[in-house]
Order: structure tokens, then C-alpha cells, then sequence
């Protein structure tokens, strides 16, 4: 017996793909020699004019497999070197397939979808004709009809079976829930063939993504363009302990993970750091970008997405739940397959809507680690990656999108300004994500520029001291774990209006290089029972994913002296009141609420608040240092003005005194002299009858009569 000669690994792809085809139309050419004996010779088929000789259809077969041309005489091949040539090629290609190393691309496929045999024969059929239009026309010819030039049905059992079996059973191949239909794999029928026609009869077909794979070229299906992304971030070492739990947790769970994120877990992070563990590519799609999208067209999108997760031996995450109906959660559950990652920002009826989950919540990353992929993602020293993770803990896609693109553009030079690069572009990506949250405040203002008492501004600067040094104080030095320190900084401003409230609060957010937002809190409340939770939830939900300085101003709307509760009215003014201030503990950033009554708000919200910081009217010499401001500028200034005079006799606040001293400028400009006393007088008086004080001639002295006469 003669040694057996060892087989030959496949050097590429595409030499394998050659085999493949080459073994399938042998099988086509064993069809073809039936199908010739049944029709008897010479017949030719027809479709608009169109024709097929049974002799180049062998023609077209004999250039695939090679096995030679068909006899002049009959224009036949024999049946017997087709099939002798079939068995030693199928010989062949498997003998050289146990000796490739690699997994070979029908294999990935086979594997990452738990194919068949039958079920791998039946899609290398079908991307025949993708690749090569010579297998359409054989198709069309053993269907009687050369227009069809996609796989039927009917074909495909003819071809298939002998190893399928039953036609019930090869009928479940092309059932909706089976699974080449359900992932995707197989597409039975097409637009356009309707309904009616009977199932062994509808054209059947691969998409494109399937046939790239096939063809060692994998690329994302152009459908998802803009919906679904590689995440390409590396692993979080934290993060190694929560994911190994889970991984042994899995077979329990029915294969569904829904990432509960805690406030400051980054939910792309934890499922790459899955992803290396099950030695799966994560592949991430927002749930935002499905709005507005009818649910038919969701749902193909969604059996798109996780066909692809699976053609690229991926992990699908999907990401802002937080935003999607539960009806869209109830088409959702049904679809999904494998192991997903449902992540979302406050909690879902995920037992409701029919999804088994097992719920997670990874561990906040701490500044070090933040610090890590920072000077991982800007290629900086740790002294910028240390301040950009204290003053922006952004989750690592941000990083290593919008703001490290942000920072190339900028051409920084050395630490300085990469810091400062990537501070600008950290402000803008917050300021975009609190667009329709809140209102932006942008003022120059710093320190020096505040005219208040020495008390209030101590204050002030430890409220700023205590955001720097957080990182320091609770992750250095381990005081968060001893004593379980929030990170955030939640602090009243009482004062009247017009105090510095607003100014105080953009200047801490300027001193710590954050954006300032305000929100209005009367118009946040609503009369309509659990509004004002949602409205406020919108808020925070956007602020800690922005991490800016959060200035609630008009606190008064909600914040009344709380009393007995006498009716359902007051026990839900309660609640409001008792969710915001939850929302304002658990918030890591700083957040202000701002109250002009100070004598309405109880020692039992007091005591929730971190800080109390008092903005009193201003007394006669810090009023004089807010009319001097006048001189600061260079608006020319009559030498007739008194500004001793102004503080003295006019109890203002530093917002009605800029009001005043705009008022006068205005009005002296409209005449076309320097601003004198006069205009300054009148528009204090202007400033009087708006706030409803008297104008009284103790008070305006000898310009008493001047001020009256220009206001009626």
C-alpha cells in the first residue's frame, strides 16, 4: 500500500474558497447529469429572449471544477469522472482543512453561530452565486427558467437532501425562527415577490456582511453606519474581579447581561474588560440614534446588530436605555440572543418587559485609574493625566474619541498646553451634552473681581479647595472607604436677590476650569404628580455625564418651610423635595441651590447640605467698592459724580447697582456727555420704583427735584 501523502495546510483564504466552489459545482454537475437524463437531450430553456444549451452549462461547470470539457458528440461530461473527481476533492478539501492551523472563514461562521453541517452547505450555495454570476445561470437552468438566478427552496433541497432528510425537516431550515432566518444568516424571499408565493419557491439570499466575512474581508453592514461601533479601548484592571464573577455567573443566567451602571461606572469600559475575558471584540450601539425610527425598521436594525456582533466574534453593548420606551424594551427582549450588555443610567422594569438579566454594577473607577487612560489616551505626563481625571471623569470612550482628537488638532507643545487643549475640548463635549438640560452661564469672573464679605469669600475658596483636593483627600489617603465620603460638594447660597449668588457660582466653576449651568428650578417644578422627579432627573442624568458646576437657582419654588403634612399636596411636596436632595448627594460634581429666603428652608434640610454660604446686602463700604467700578472702566465719568454720596444713601445690591450704573451710561451716551451725577440719581430712582421703595427727598437730597422731574 502506498504511504498516504500528508496534506497541504491552506496558505490563504481565498485558496480555500477556490476548493469550496470548485466541490460545489461538482455537486451542481452530479444535479446537472440527472437532471439532463430526466429532461432527455437537446432541450433548451428560455426567458426573454435568453437561452442556455445544456452544453455550455456544462461548459460553465467543467471551468469551475476542472474536470473536463463535455463530449463533442453529446455534449455531456461523464457521469462517472464527475463523480470520482467529486469524492476526491471532498477527500481533499477535508483532509487539508484538519491540517490548517487557523479557523477558515466558513468555520468562524459555522462556529460563531453553531452551524450545521447542512446549515454551512446550504450558505456556501448561496454565496456561490454572489461571487461567481456562472453559478446564477446554473441555478437558472436546473429551475427550468434562466431569470432565476438565485437558490429557491426546491433547488436547495434537491441539492441538500440526502443529508438534510425529511422535506419537514429541511423546511425548518427556512422558517422565520430558525436559525439562518433569525440571525440573519439566510434571507427567504424579497421585496417585491410578495408573500404569496409558496415557500419552497422564494428566492433565497445572503447580505453583503455574510459574503465579506466569507470572503476573509470582514466589513460593518453600511445599514449601521452611525448606530453601531468597534469599541477599541483597552481593559480596566478594576474592573477584573467584578467581570470574573460574572463570566462564572453566566451559564445561570440565560446569556443576557443587563450593566446596571452606578454613577460612575463607564459602561464601554466594563464591557471590554468582558470582552477580554470571553475573548470577545465589543461592539457598541446607542440607543439614541434609533429615535424616531418605526419599530419594523428598529427591529431589523437591532437583528442586524447583533448578526454583526456575531459574525465578528463580538460582544454587543447596548448603550442609553435610559432613553428607550418600554414598548421599544418589549420588541427588544424577544431579539436577543447570546451574551448582550444593556446598559442604562437609572433603573429599568427589566423582569416586566420579559428580559431574564443579571443585574451588575461595576465599582467607580478611581482617579488613578482615570489617570491611567488618560495618559494613555493623550500620550501626556501623569501630572496633566492626574488633573484632567480629577477635574473630568469622563468615561474612556470620551478620552479617546472627542477630546484626544480635540487635543491632536491643537498642536500642543508641552504639558501646559496639552492641559489646557484638553480642558477646552473637555467644556465643550460637557456643554454639548447639557444642551436642553440647562442654561449655559459664561462670565470671566474670578476672585478678585467679588465684592463680598470676608466670610462668604473664606467659604467660597474652600468650596473650591475641597473639588481640587477630593482626589487627594478620598482616593490617596483612603478617607472615602473610612469614613464613605461622597465625592460632591452640594452647598446653599441664601441671600436676596441681586447678593452675587449667580457670579459667586460662575466664579468657583471658572477656578476649577468647569462649566457653569443654571437651572431654573420654577420652571422645573410641575403641578402634575412625578413631573418634576422626571424633570429633575434629566437634569442631574446630563450634569453627570458633563461634570459641570450645577447652579439650581430659584430654590424658593420648592424649598418652603416644611410643615405638617396635612394633605396628599404637601406629603408630594415632600417627596419632591426629598428627591432632590437625593440627587444632589449622589451627584460627584458640585451643586448650588440658590434661595432668597433663607428663613424658609428647615434644619432638616439644612442638614443634608454640605455648606451654607450667606450672601447679605452689602453694606456702605463694600457698596462703595461696587459703584467704583464705574472708574474701572472707560466710560468717561463727569467730574460731579459722588460716589461716597450713592453708597451712603442708597441701600442697593451689587445687581441693582450694576443695573444703575448701566442705566446712567445709556442714558449719557444717548445724550452725548460723560455720565454724570444725574443720570447715576435717575437711574437709582428708576431702580427704586422697580423694587417699590419710595423716592424720598431725605434720601436724593439736592438732586431730589431733578429725579422726580425725569421720571414723570
Amino acid at each position: 500500500m502506498p504511504p498516504r501523502e500528508e496534506a497541504i495546510p491552506y496558505g490563504s483564504d481565498q485558496e480555500y474558497l477556490d476548493d469550496v466552489l470548485a466541490l460545489a459545482s461538482l455537486r451542481l454537475h452530479r444535479e446537472v447529469l440527472l437532471t439532463r437524463a430526466l429532461r432527455g437531450e437537446g432541450r433548451q430553456e428560455s426567458f426573454l429572449g435568453l437561452f442556455l444549451t445544456d452544453r455550455e452549462v456544462e461548459t460553465l461547470l467543467s471551468e469551475i471544477h476542472g474536470v473536463g470539457a463535455p463530449d463533442p458528440r453529446t455534449g455531456a461530461v461523464a457521469a462517472g469522472a464527475v463523480e470520482a473527481r467529486l469524492a476526491a476533492h471532498a477527500r481533499t478539501v477535508e483532509a487539508r482543512v484538519r491540517a490548517t492551523p487557523h479557523a477558515l472563514p466558513p468555520q468562524r461562521l459555522a462556529e460563531h453561530f453553531g452551524l450545521s453541517n447542512v446549515q454551512s452547505d446550504l450558505i456556501l450555495y448561496l454565496f456561490a452565486a454572489e461571487v461567481d454570476q456562472r453559478f446564477g445561470r446554473v441555478y437558472g437552468y436546473l429551475h427550468d427558467d434562466v431569470g432565476r438566478k438565485r437558490l429557491s427552496g426546491a433547488l436547495a433541497y434537491r441539492l441538500l437532501g440526502r443529508a438534510v432528510g425529511s422535506l419537514a425537516r429541511f423546511r425548518a431550515l427556512l422558517h422565520p425562527r430558525s436559525p439562518l432566518v433569525r440571525e440573519r444568516l439566510m434571507v427567504v424571499g424579497e421585496e417585491g415577490t410578495g408573500e404569496g408565493l409558496p415557500l419552497m419557491e422564494r428566492p433565497l439570499s445572503i447580505e453583503d456582511p455574510v459574503v465579506d466575512l466569507l470572503l476573509g474581508s470582514p466589513r460593518m453592514d453600511r445599514s449601521l453606519t452611525g448606530l453601531l461601533e468597534v469599541v477599541e479601548i483597552p481593559p480596566e484592571p478594576g474592573y477584573r474581579s467584578s467581570v470574573e464573577a460574572l463570566r462564572r455567573a453566566l451559564p445561570e443566567t440565560g446569556g443576557t447581561v443587563a450593566l446596571s451602571l452606578t454613577r460612575d461606572a463607564d459602561g464601554d469600559l466594563w464591557a471590554a474588560t468582558l470582552g477580554e475575558v470571553l475573548g470577545l471584540r465589543v461592539l457598541a450601539m446607542d440607543w439614541r440614534g434609533m429615535e424616531g425610527i418605526d419599530g419594523p425598521r428598529r427591529r431589523t436594525l437591532m437583528d442586524r446588530a447583533l448578526r454583526e456582533a456575531r459574525l465578528h466574534g463580538g460582544l454587543l453593548h447596548l448603550r442609553h436605555l435610559e432613553d428607550a420606551a418600554d414598548g421599544a424594551l418589549r420588541e427588544l427582549a424577544p431579539l436577543l440572543r447570546g451574551v448582550v450588555c444593556l446598559s442604562s443610567r437609572r433603573d429599568r422594569p427589566w423582569s416586566e418587559v420579559g428580559l431574564r438579566v443579571l443585574e451588575v454594577a461595576p465599582p467607580p473607577l478611581s482617579v488613578e485609574a482615570r489617570s491611567r487612560h488618560w495618559a494613555r489616551a493623550l500620550n501626556g505626563g501623569v501630572p496633566v493625566a492626574r488633573a484632567l481625571a480629577t477635574a473630568y471623569p469622563f468615561p474612556v470612550r470620551d478620552m479617546e474619541t472627542a477630546v484626544r482628537s480635540s487635543v491632536e488638532l491643537s498642536g500642543a507643545r508641552d504639558d501646559a498646553e496639552l492641559e489646557a487643549a484638553a480642558s477646552a475640548a473637555c467644556r465643550r463635549l460637557a456643554a454639548r451634552r447639557m444642551e436642553g438640560a440647562a442654561t449655559r452661564v459664561h462670565t470671566p469672573f474670578r476672585f478678585t473681581d467679588l465684592v463680598l464679605p470676608e466670610s462668604t469669600m473664606e467659604l467660597l475658596e474652600e468650596l473650591v479647595l475641597h473639588h481640587r483636593h477630593s482626589a487627594t483627600v478620598l482616593d490617596d489617603w483612603g478617607l472615602a472607604r473610612r469614613f464613605h465620603q461622597s465625592r460632591g460638594s452640594s452647598t446653599l447660597f441664601v441671600g436676596p436677590s441681586g447678593t452675587g449668588k449667580t457670579m459667586a457660582a460662575s466664579v468657583v466653576a471658572n477656578e476649577l476650569g468647569l462649566e457653569l449651568f443654571r437651572v431654573d428650578l420654577s420652571g422645573v417644578v410641575s403641578k402634575y404628580i412625578g413631573e418634576t422627579e422626571k424633570n429633575l432627573e434629566r437634569v442631574f442624568d446630563a450634569a453627570s455625564r458633563s461634570r459641570v458646576v450645577l447652579f439650581i437657582d430659584e430654590a424658593d419654588a420648592l424649598f418652603g418651610k416644611r410643615s405638617e403634612v396635612k394633605d396628599a399636596h404637601d406629603r408630594y411636596a415632600n417627596i419632591e423635595v426629598s428627591f432632590l436632595l437625593q440627587k444632589m448627594e449622589e451627584y460627584d460634581g458640585i451643586a448650588v441651590l440658590a434661595s432668597n429666603l433663607g428663613q424658609n428652608i428647615d434644619e432638616a434640610f439644612l442638614r443634608r447640605i454640605r455648606a451654607v454660604i450667606d450672601f447679605p446686602m452689602p453694606d456702605a463700604p463694600h457698596r462703595l467698592r461696587l459703584w467704583e467700578r464705574l472708574h474701572a472702566s472707560d466710560a468717561p465719568v463727569h467730574d460731579d459724580v459722588d460716589l461716597p454720596f450713592l453708597a451712603e444713601r442708597f441701600e442697593l445690591s451689587g445687581g441693582h447697582i450694576r443695573n444703575c450704573i448701566l442705566s446712567g451710561a445709556v442714558h449719557a451716551a444717548a445724550a452725548g456727555s460723560p455720565i454724570g451725577m444725574e443720570h447715576l440719581l435717575r437711574a437709582v430712582g428708576r431702580e427704586y420704583a422697580k423694587i417699590g421703595r419710595p423716592i424720598s427727598r431725605t434720601a436724593f437730597g439736592p438732586w431730589w427735584s431733578a429725579v422726580r422731574k425725569g421720571m414723570t
